[in-house]
């Protein structure tokens, strides 16, 4: 595993989350984008994905695949368009493009709410990252200028992922995934 220094002030993040992924053009855009600001900026690579929600530190991982399956049979395939990218909070919204249809997404995480019994959906500002660390803005802008990449207009949503998040980004994985409905 590569040494990112500059992320030493990073607190290690362990549980689970639930994220949307786009269709496999997507990822593979976005991937390219996430991996190639990550070798610019030193920072680790992670898997493209929207945050739908938070899970309760005392789930067990059964109950949570038993979850994601749940909404998997309810909920289909969503078109976002993105908008902007935007330079926000360090370390995990440091640099990510923003998605419409915040109804839509407001709608998945309030029946992710009610899976799991609580609140832990994502309420606003759903997006997309392509850059966690702590460098500067500008630092960051000007790497993503450099690039010679544009953003995807649009992500395809086609499934839904367990991910466990332990460490770092370069750690995290998917353990569980499910298409959503056609």
């Amino acid at each position: 595993m590569r040494n990112y220094s500059a992320l030493d002030k990073l607190k290690e993040t362990t549980g689970y989350s639930y994220w949307l992924l786009p269709d496999e053009y997507a990822a593979q855009n976005l991937s390219s984008l996430i991996n190639q600001m990550a070798l610019r900026l030193s920072s680790p690579p992670f898997i493209p994905h929207i945050t739908l929600s938070s899970v309760p530190e005392s789930a067990a991982y059964e109950r949570l695949a038993d979850i994601l399956d749940s909404f998997s049979s309810r909920n289909r395939t969503l078109n976002v368009y993105t908008k902007d990218l935007i330079c926000g909070d360090p370390p995990f919204q440091r640099f990510y493009i923003s998605v419409n249809k915040p109804e839509e997404l407001l709608e998945y995480s309030e029946s992710m709410d009610l899976l799991l019994g609580g609140k832990y959906g994502r309420k606003e500002n759903f997006h997309a990252s392509i850059y966690y660390g702590f460098n500067s803005c500008s630092k960051i802008k000007d790497q993503f200028s450099k690039l010679e990449m544009g953003i995807p207009e649009k992500l395809h949503i086609q499934s839904i992922a367990l991910a466990e998040i332990n460490g770092l980004p370069d750690r995290w994985k998917i353990v569980h995934k499910k298409n959503l409905l056609s």
